[in-house]
């Protein structure tokens, strides 16, 4: 009883304080929020407070145009083909399955090396030879064939037993040299056209060899044609020799 009296006394002594604001002369914008708050402060019920509703459009698959769609490869599915005397049921388990075709992708990495390209490279790097090379290059070789002509002669006179004075009367010069020049020729074609494969002794001195007009390795039919040229070419005291008449009609040439 006497906690309910004091209350109740007290709540009667407690009267309403009223503050005069013109006194301080404050004005109002000076107590504005310097940022905007969480929005707990706005009335819900404000039109403006509510978010503008989104605009759902509707989707719109994208058309492709006929001329793409004509260009690009149709890929077939794979087809089952089930027996007429199957039941529908059993079409999952015994059907046959057609695989479906594959693309071949090209490869666009691996592109094809022409031939001439290389051929030109090849001739490219290879210098011709000059003239006076060649000319001392094949004075050599000459000089080694005869050596090897003199070998057969002077075997021939040892193996017949006969002395080499004896010869001049039994044999006449003309036969002589035309048997020389027999040999000569033989040994000639056999020695260019054998050893002109890798290269002479002449040229492997000046080092020079022989190719094909394209720069390529030669083969037996060229250094025979090219032999035979140039052992024909002395009938003309050697002047389709010294114009390349073997190198052209062979299709070789004598590189550095």
């Amino acid at each position: 009883m006497n906690q309910e009296s004091h209350s109740f006394s007290s709540s009667k002594d407690a009267k309403q304080i009223q503050i005069d604001l013109d006194e301080f002369q404050i004005s109002e914008d000076s107590f504005k929020p310097m940022t905007k708050g969480l929005g707990f402060h706005h009335d819900v019920k404000r039109p403006s407070f509510k978010p503008a509703p989104k605009e759902v459009k509707p989707f719109a698959p994208s058309k492709m145009p006929m001329s793409s769609l004509s260009s690009m490869p149709s890929v077939s599915q794979p087809k089952t083909t089930v027996g007429s005397h199957l039941p529908s049921g059993l079409e999952a388990f015994y059907g046959t399955t057609k695989p479906a075709p594959t693309m071949e992708v090209p490869n666009l990495f691996e592109q094809p090396v022409k031939k001439e390209e290389v051929k030109t490279e090849k001739a490219a790097s290879k210098k011709t030879a000059a003239q006076t090379s060649q000319f001392f290059a094949w004075i050599v070789d000459v000089l080694v064939i005869a050596s090897f002509v003199a070998l057969t002669g002077a075997l021939l006179v040892f193996a017949s037993g006969i002395e080499f004075h004896m010869y001049s009367r039994l044999i006449s010069t003309q036969d002589l040299a035309a048997f020389g020049a027999a040999i000569f020729s033989i040994y000639y074609l056999l020695y260019f056209t054998i050893l002109d494969l890798s290269s002479t002794p002449g040229k492997t001195i000046f080092g020079i060899r022989l190719v094909k007009a394209d720069g390529s390795e030669v083969s037996v039919k060229h250094t025979f044609t090219r032999a035979l040229i140039s052992l024909l070419s002395g009938v003309a005291l050697f002047l389709p020799m010294l114009l390349d008449f073997q190198g052209r009609l062979s299709d070789t040439k004598v590189v550095k």
